[in-house]
Parts: C-alpha cells; structure tokens; sequence
C-alpha cells in the first residue's frame, strides 16, 4: 500500500473540480475537467467514456484494485485513475473513491488539475490509496490579498500563507502560538507561561514609541483584534494570509501600519455531507524550575551573611527555626500549589454541499490546567456558515463566529511567596491545619495554602461575529458585493480577595468587579470588475465604500469587609464600605473609499495601484481624513524566453513597491481636554482630586512609509522555492503620549512627534528534498533581521533621557550602569573610593571620574528586540507514518531579568530564601553574585541577561489508518498522532523561560513540556 503525504492545497481548487465535474457530467459530448486533467506526455485518455465510477475499457485483467484518493480534507470527486498505457480507467465518485480492474503487473497513474500525477506499481495489492500532493507549478494557488484573491503568481506584494495543516499540526492552545516561527518577520512572542496565555504579535519591527503596533486581523473580512484570534480554534481556520509591505496593507489605509493578518475560517464545499472529528489529551510537567536553597543550604547563607556583615534584627532565625532546623524539615512550599497541568482539545465538524448551496458547521471545545493549582483555561466554540444561490446571478450567504472563554489565576503574589519563604518552615499546626505564618518571628509572608484557598480572580468572556452577504454578477467579470458583519462582545471579571491572605493578613476581605459590553458593525460594499483585452492585458478593479462603528460600555466596583465572604463578587450589598464605583462609555466610527487596479500585460509584467480614503472620529476635527496610497510592480522573468533557456528557474519573480499606511491607535476622545481622577499630597495627608489630559486640536495620522523590493525563486521544478524580501519602513508623525507632572494639574498630552525606522531582510525556503513512493522529506525554513531606530522624537534633536528614550537607539532600551563583577579581595583600596569593598557590586566607572553618577555613568546596555529570528519545519513520511519537528530561535535578545530581580535579590537582608547561586565569599571569589549580607545598592545592575535562545517547538510521530479502513467501515480518514511540544530549550540563560524574562513571579513565568495524544477522524 502506497500513502504519499502532501502539502495542504488552496481550498479553491477543490471547489473548482467538484463545480467543473457536475457541470461537464451534465453535458453530454463535452469534455469532462476530469479528462483534460488526464493528459500525461502528449497523451489524453478519450473524452467519451471517462463517467464517474466506470472503467472505461478493459483488457484481461487479473486484479480488481479499489481504494480512495484524498487531500488533507478528504476525498477528492473526479479524479482519472487510469492503467498506465491503456485506455483502461475510472474517476472517483464523490468520495473519492474507485474500483477498477487491471492487470496483475500494471501501474496506476493518479492525476488530477492542481496536483503532481502519481504512478504506483500495482504489485498484487488490492487496495490503493493515495494523498496526492500539490503541484504548485500547475496549480494557479490564490493568496487572500483584501478584498478578493489573486493567483500567486500575480501577486505584486510581500504576502506569506499558511494553510490549516500548519496551524494545527502545532496543536498549541491559541492560534496566535501556532504563528510562531512560521513566517519570516512577524515575531510571536509569548507574554507568560498562563494558562491560555496570550502573546505580543509584531511584523517588520516595532514601529512606536510607548505602545506596541500589532498587525490588523480581518477575519471572514471583518477587522478584530488579537483576542479574537486568540478564542479561535485552529481547526476552524482554513488558512492565514500575512500582507507585510506597505503595498499589500495600504488597502486597509488606516489601521495596518504595524501590517495585516488576513484569516480566513473554513467552508463548506460541494461534496456529500462529510462528518470530522479532532480530539487530544496530554499533560504538561514544569521544566526549568528554580533552584531555591533548601535548609542547609539557607543556613549557611545565613551564617555567611553573619560573618560577613551582620544580620538585620528581624532576620534573625530564632529558637523554634533552629528546632525545626534540627529536626530536618525542608519545606518546598510550591509543592502545594503547583502540579502538572492536564490540557484536552476536541473539535467535530459537518461540511457539505452541492453546485446550489454549501454549509459548514463545528463545535470545539478545549481546557487547558495551569502548573498553578489556582490557573485554568476553558473555551467553548462555534463557526456556522451557510452559501446559496437565490438565481442565476445571485448568490446570497451568512455565517458566525462565536466563542465562550473563562479564565482563571489565582494570586499574583502565591507564587513569589512560595519561593522566598525559608525552607524550614512548617505549613502545619499541631493539629494537622495549615498554619498562617509558618516561619516564626515572619510577619509578612504567608501560607501559600491560604491564597490558593481565600483568593480567586475569573474573566469570562463570550464573542460573536456574523457577516450576511448578497453578490450580484451581472454580466462577466463584474461582481457587486455588500457585506454586513456585526459584533457583540461581553466580558466580566471578578476579583475576591479573603481575610486569610497574603494580602490582607486577616484584615477585611474585598472583592471588585468589572463588567464590559461592546458592539459593532462594518458595512462594506464592493465592485470588482476584471476583464481581458486584446489576449495580452488584464485588467481588474475593485472599488469599496465602508462604513464602520463601535462603541463600549465599562462598570467597575470595588468593596471591602463582606458579610458573606463566599459570595465573592456576586453581592456588593452585603459589604460595609465601598472603595471605587466608575463607568465609561466610548464610541468610535469610520468611513472609508478604496479604489485598486492591478493590470498585466503578457502575464510578465505587473502593476498595482491603491488608493484608501479613511476618516476616523478619534483623531481631531480638520485631520479626521487620512490618504493611503500605494504602487507596486512585478516581473516574471520566469517567462522570458531568454530566462527559459538557462535551464535553471521554473519560476523567477521581481517585485518592487512603494506605500503608504496609517494608524489611529489611539482612545477616542484623544483629542479632547479629559479629566481623570489621581491622588495627591494634602497637608501630608493623601487626597483625591482631579488631573486633566489636555486637548489637542491638531491631533492627525500617523503614517507609515514602506519600500520593499522582493524576488520570489523556484528551482527544479518547484522543488525548491523561496522567497527574499528587502524593506525600509519610516513612520512619522507618532501619536505620542507626553507625560506631564500632575502637579500642574494636567497628566499627558497627546501629540504627533517623532519618527521611527525599520529595516531589514527576510528569507524563505521551502525544498522538497527527497520524494519516493514510499518516503519523502521536506523543509521549510525562514530568516529575518530587523534594525529599529528613532530618528526624531520631539523635533530638537535631544534625546529624552528621563524615559529612556534615544535617538538612534530602538524604542525600547535598557538604559542603566554597567555591571562590572565582584569586587574581589586585593582590591580594597580601589573599592573604598567607590564606598565598597570586596564582595559588594562593581560598576564601571564609565569616565573614569572616581565617582558613580547616572549622568556620566550610565549607557544603554541593549534592547528587548531581536537582531533576527529563524524557524525550520522538517517533515519526513514513509507510507503511514510522518514525523515533523519545529525549530524556532530569537538572537540577540537583551532584558533585565525578573527572576534574579525577585529571587536572588535578598542577598543584604538574609531574610527570605534565594536561588541557589554560586555567591562570593572569601574562600569561593565569584565575580557574578555578591557576598551574602552584601547591600543591595547595585545588586539589580548584575541581572541584565543576554536571553537569546534556541527551542525545540515540537515533536510530531503520527500514523495513518486510512489505508486499513474500508468503506463498509465508514470512516474515510483515521490519523492518530503522538506530539512533545516545548520538550528542549537551549539558552545561555540562567532563570526561567528566556521567551519571557522579563516577567515576574506575578505574571506566572512558569513553563513545561506538553505530552499529548490525539487522533483526526473523518466519516
């Protein structure tokens, strides 16, 4: 049995095969799609005996050979299964299966339009199932650009695609994490290790100051943010258009500086109704731990401590802690919060249809456990979509996107707790209860046990997305198209904190709660027209008028000392004081025109023109309106003559653009005088009063300027194909947000200042590497570098040093001293000039002055921003089985470490447990942590880390039973798969996961490897 995996093809081909096999079969004397597509070195099998499911001639044959021809979705209608030299042969029926007879020793050839024909030595097997893999060089693949689609090969833009198979083979929790890695440019960085945790999406660089600008989502055409996305099930997801140069996003004007993210959900299609089933079930178990002291350990800092400089009074262990010390007990207290994390997923859909209407219908739902007890994640979906044809020219249709999501956490402060309690403390009274303060003579820190029990914090969220269509085609090549897409969106979170907590150490319980409701509509109308003139020019326009609008409604509370502590939020009556009662409410709308040629001469020679018209209610009177322009133009060389004879490309592609994009990402009302409440100083009392945000009237676009030149490469075939981008974005006029001090009465101001550059290169390679009928390999790899500069901010040339903010620096630098190691003994003289002495921190007297001062001594240590990104797929099949493994690594990354921050920061108090870290005393000289009992003063200038890293995204073995089902079964797709997901991580860093350093104990830095199991059923 012969299993030859594939590439997921565009879902367009698929709809064309099935529409072209119903209309042909209907017309007798034509030839059929199916027939045409049978044609293999100058020969074509007969049209008039080529029905589904009869052979169509037979010499003796000696073996009746049946089985299925599918693609990742399923069967395939209409494919020629033919005996090689003979006018023997079938199409598959609308399941994509066949029977035919052939002789004992012959040899299948499988061809279909759009994929590579497959030859198969029949070799006395009975049953022949195929995946056929798609043939990019025949196969007109279509990229989702706005507003329509365009083939591939026709695109004059930087766009990148992903297909389903690539979002769900990552399995991850949300689709945004199966982003990562995958596409050159766009970075993917995740924000903590949560359950259902989200990331921070940036494409080409980051292009503000003050605020992240991440990519525009539109899905099924509607624009969204990334929590939309973030509540998808990938399995809904039919594919992912990323447009990165200003000429592919300046068609959504404003809005889509920081790039586009295109999605389109899954459909239904002309087939009998097929029923699929995904499922998975795993665990996650905590890797890269901290390694805290345990009681000896502490107890010889301790000791060290003393010796070295003395102990603080209420650090001092007293006569119970050296009890409890001798009789051994070694507390791990995150032993009783954490535990290793059970995650499920299932997902079930119904596709069908026929030339007259399709239907599509899935229900998903998936829960993830945090490593943290008190963490969880829950989320419930639904996609529904229905298409129709009212007449002959007339197509009408609907769909909706809905999802449900609950998140727990917990306490912030559970964590960080469990870790610098000291190690010999004893979680229990004697009577078997969890003790409060189970270090004696501790005050501060608590039982974690008791926030894990008294606190809860929950957001539940529910979304829904519709989108009601009517397309009119009155004559050829013109199409009139009105789209209505409204939003609803409600969210609610809930925060109960008890009396017996880390927080409010037996004092009163409160609880707050915020409820949210929004919604919104995009009306869209579209004309399309594309036409052919004289054979050599193509023409097609697309016009567009939108309207858009959006408006929110926030109520938050906040109570202290409940009277019936677990009713937690639900009852504010039942408390005796209120402490905060607010409201808002923001309306925002937009209206927009878009005109779009694209002309071809030859189907060699490219251009694209665009034009976007956007004017927002957010900005100020007089600047509302925004132009978006943009041109762009291709080459084919490929299709030159000169070009064909080297023998060398079977596809060469120039492409050079220039354009325009812009952003409003501001509040509404950003232009207004607005009044906020803040806190103040009052005869050495604290007061409440109000500080104002002042107005701004001239309060404009800013505006993104892109050139990018890209060359898109096949060689041999196809078999190996990629893709080299080169970009320079300038973005002006940034909406900055000043702060003033509130003394003066007012807070920010919100202006149009400064400037920001990104440059950089990307590089894409897919290769098919080896291909047999029973084994295959491919690759897929991609490389980006990005520099990001600020060339201005407030038009003086001087940069703003106060927050860390310089010109030819990125937007975001570690502006600090340099950490120059340990003082080490010998050196005592040189220390005191400094006020040190052996064991304490050095810092690198940048001057050379004899003194330590921020405004001489202080540099720019480095950026949180990679110098370039990479990722490699590999994937390798040998007849049932695949195997694929994820590479991914971000270099050159450069933070200030939350772990060492928070737990190796207590060297001068010797009061709290620290990680466990080679730190300097005489006999042991460390020039990387300083001598217990050492001050603070400049510990934290030593926790700067280089966290670049190399990780090991996923481990996939899976086996297709396909082969082994028969139709009698009933089911028509069986794949079980095992997956390790995050099982390496190769980092010079020292803490928790590099990704995400940054992050305090607060934001659950924790992370693990996932153990999962799953199967992709299809009846």
């Amino acid at each position: 049995m012969n299993w030859v995996q594939r590439k997921e093809p565009g879902k367009y081909s698929h709809l064309l095969g099935v529409s072209l096999l119903f209309l042909f079969a209907a017309q007798p004397g034509m030839a059929s799609h199916a027939s045409k597509a049978g044609q293999q070195d100058g020969k074509v099998i007969p049209e008039t005996v080529m029905q589904p499911g009869v052979a169509l001639s037979q010499q003796q044959s000696k073996v009746t050979i049946s089985g299925m021809v599918s693609d990742a979705l399923g069967g395939i209608a209409g494919v020629n299964v033919v005996e090689k030299g003979t006018t023997n042969g079938v199409i598959t029926d609308m399941d994509g299966r066949y029977t035919l007879e052939v002789s004992k020793g012959a040899t299948l050839q499988i061809s279909y339009i759009g994929f590579i024909t497959q030859e198969i030595k029949v070799d006395g097997k009975t049953t022949i199932n195929v995946l056929l893999e798609e043939d990019t060089q025949k196969l007109d693949e279509v990229v989702v650009v706005g507003y329509g689609v365009q083939k591939k090969k026709d695109v004059t833009g930087a766009v990148m695609s992903l297909g389903n198979e690539t979002l769900t083979t990552q399995n991850a929790v949300n689709p945004t994490l199966a982003l990562k890695g995958q596409v050159a440019g766009l970075s993917v960085q995740q924000n903590n290790g949560r359950a259902g945790g989200e990331s921070t999406v940036i494409l080409r660089g980051q292009s503000a100051i003050g605020k992240t600008v991440q990519p525009l989502v539109i899905i099924d055409g509607m624009p969204a943010d990334w929590g939309y996305f973030n509540q998808m099930a990938a399995e809904d997801i039919e594919r992912v258009d990323v447009l990165k140069d200003a000429s592919s996003t300046a068609i959504y004007g404003s809005r889509a500086s920081g790039g586009v993210v295109i999605v389109t959900t899954r459909d239904g299609r002309e087939q009998k109704n097929k029923l699929s089933y995904s499922g998975s079930v795993g665990f996650k178990k905590q890797t890269r731990a901290p390694e805290m002291m345990n009681a000896k350990q502490f107890y010889q800092f301790y000791q060290d401590g003393v010796d070295f400089r003395g102990v603080p009074e209420e650090a001092k262990i007293n006569s119970d802690e050296l009890q409890y010390l001798e009789q051994g007990i070694d507390t791990d207290w995150t032993d009783f919060i954490t535990h290793n994390g059970f995650q499920t997923n299932h997902n079930i859909s119904l596709a069908g249809g026929n030339k007259n209407e399709t239907h599509f219908l899935s229900m998903g739902y998936l829960k993830e456990d945090g490593l943290m007890k008190s963490e969880g994640y829950e989320r419930y979906t639904m996609n529904a979509k229905l298409t129709g044809k009212m007449w002959d020219k007339v197509t009408i249709g609907g769909s909706m996107l809905a999802s449900y999501t609950k998140y727990d956490q917990g306490s912030k402060s559970m964590l960080s707790t469990s870790y610098r309690l000291r190690p010999w403390g004893n979680p229990y009274e004697e009577d078997g209860s969890y003790r409060f303060f189970p270090t004696y003579g501790e005050t501060l820190l608590s039982n974690p046990v008791f926030d894990l029990e008294n606190q809860t914090w929950e957001r539940k969220q529910f979304r829904v997305r519709g989108n009601a269509f009517v397309e009119y085609k009155p004559i050829e090549g013109l199409a009139i198209k009105t789209n209505f897409m409204p939003r609803f969106s409600y969210r609610r979170t809930g925060n109960y904190v008890g009396e017996m907590t880390q927080a409010n150490k037996g004092n009163d319980s409160d609880a707050s709660s915020e409820s949210l409701w929004g919604l919104g509509y995009l009306w869209e109308n579209t004309i399309t027209y594309n036409t052919k003139i004289a054979e050599d020019h193509s023409l097609t326009f697309t016009g567009l008028f939108s309207a858009e609008n959006n408006f929110e409604e926030t109520y938050n509370g906040a109570v202290e000392n409940l009277t019936y502590e677990d009713e937690y939020w639900y009852n504010f009556g039942a408390s005796t004081k209120v402490t905060s009662l607010t409201s808002k409410y923001t309306n925002a709308a937009m209206l927009s025109y878009m005109a779009r040629i694209n002309y071809g001469f030859k189907d060699k020679y490219l251009l694209t023109l665009t034009g976007r018209w956007d004017g927002s209610s957010k900005l100020a009177k007089g600047n509302q309106w925004g132009f978006f322009p943009s041109a762009a133009l291709a080459w084919r060389a490929s299709e030159e003559e000169f070009i064909k004879n080297l023998n060398l490309f079977s596809n060469l592609k120039l492409r050079l653009s220039y354009g325009v994009a812009g952003n409003n990402a501001v509040d509404p009302y950003s232009s207004f005088a607005t009044l906020s409440s803040t806190l103040y100083v009052w005869d050495d009392l604290a007061a409440k009063g109000s500080a104002a945000q002042m107005s701004n009237r001239a309060l404009g676009w800013e505006k993104s300027y892109e050139y990018n030149f890209g060359i898109d490469m096949g060689f041999l075939d196809e078999r190996i194909n990629g893709s080299v981008e080169l970009y320079h974005k300038t973005t002006k006029d940034l909406i900055l947000s000043r702060k003033i001090p509130s003394h003066q009465g007012v807070t920010s101001l919100k202006q149009n200042v400064g400037s920001v550059r990104n440059k950089g290169i990307e590089v894409t390679i897919n290769s098919l590497n080896i291909k047999t009928n029973d084994f295959s390999w491919s690759t897929s790899l991609n490389f980006s570098a990005n520099k990001n500069e600020i060339l201005e901010l407030y038009g003086d040339k001087v940069d703003d040093i106060g927050n860390s903010l310089f010109i030819g620096k990125p937007v975001k630098v570690s502006y600090d001293y340099l950490f120059d190691g340990i003082w080490q003994l010998g050196e005592e003289e040189e220390a005191l000039r400094y006020g040190s002495k052996p064991g304490y921190v050095k810092i690198r007297d940048i001057d050379g002055d004899g003194k330590i001062t921020p405004e001489k001594d202080k540099v720019v240590l480095g950026n949180p921003f990679p110098s370039w990104t990479g990722g490699m797929t590999n994937t390798f099949t040998y007849k049932g089985f695949d195997l694929s493994f994820f590479i991914y690594t971000r270099q050159g990354v450069f933070m200030k470490s939350a772990y060492h921050s928070e737990l190796v920061s207590d060297f001068g108090g010797t009061r709290y447990n620290v990680a466990n870290v080679p730190y300097w005393t005489p006999n042991r000289p460390s020039n990387q942590y300083p001598a217990a009992g050492a001050p603070n003063n400049y510990a934290d200038k030593a926790y700067y880390k280089d966290c670049s890293f190399w990780r090991v995204g996923h481990i996939t073995l899976g086996y297709d039973f396909s082969p082994l089902m028969s139709k009698s079964v009933g089911i028509s797709n069986f794949r079980a798969y095992l997956q390790v997901n995050n099982p390496f991580v190769f980092t010079k860093y020292d803490g928790w996961d590099p990704e995400w350093a940054d992050k305090g104990c607060g934001d659950t830095p924790l992370n693990g490897v996932t153990y999962t199991l799953g199967v992709n059923l299809s009846f």
